[in-house]
């Protein structure tokens, strides 16, 4: 017998229905319709890079994680209000760019104590780029977190290639692994995508 070749049309797209899965977190911000999207795409947690999930709440079932995302974050309301979310707490976003949360290893590590004390499962800062670099801001900050005695209990990446071809793939595995091997503890991968930041085309095609 002779196997139907199966044609997608226009009329009937092809669609690949997500899996749900416990380790799948989508990052979300405000907009109609969020609740449903995150239950469609299967995710098991959420953040929206703040405190809590006042404006983004999310379907039953679904873990919100917050973010205490700079140095001005670090206060105790905004402590108290991550200790009512649940048991995990993102560290600080991109310190390492100027645009973003923008701080020293020194005030990274000065801060610290203060997450720590959540008693909350914590990801380390979430560096733009060089988690995996002898010396750079991640590489810092671990080493002086285990000199002071510090817990981290995941790293948090963040990843953006430029190559737009199907290398793309290994280069995003390549520098996760190198990650894991350097620090041996457990990658949440809360940002990542293709996007060329400085030439054109800017972004890949769909395919």
């Amino acid at each position: 017998s002779r196997t139907p070749t199966l044609k997608p049309t226009s009329a009937a797209p092809i669609v690949i229905p997500a899996k749900d899965s416990k380790k799948k977190g989508v990052g979300v911000w405000k907009f109609t319709g969020s609740k449903a999207a995150l239950a469609d795409v299967g995710a098991g947690w959420y953040y929206n890079w703040g405190p809590n999930n006042n404006d983004v709440p999310g379907p039953s079932g679904v873990e919100f994680v917050p973010m205490v995302w700079g140095k001005a974050n670090v206060t105790d309301a905004t402590l108290s209000e991550v200790k009512k979310e649940g048991d995990v707490l993102l560290g600080f976003n991109e310190p390492d760019m100027g645009g973003q949360a923008n701080m020293t290893v020194e005030d990274a590590l000065a801060a610290w104590p203060k997450l720590q004390a959540t008693g909350m499962r914590l990801g380390s800062p979430s560096v733009a780029y060089g988690g995996d670099t002898p010396g750079g801001w991640l590489d810092r900050f671990m080493s002086g977190a285990k000199d002071k005695g510090y817990r981290v209990d995941f790293i948090t990446l963040h990843w953006y290639g430029s190559d737009f071809s199907a290398a793309a793939v290994n280069q995003f595995l390549g520098y996760v692994d190198a990650v894991h091997k350097r620090y041996g503890k457990p990658i949440w991968v809360t940002e990542f995508g293709l996007m060329n930041f400085s030439g054109t085309p800017k972004y890949p095609t769909q395919a």
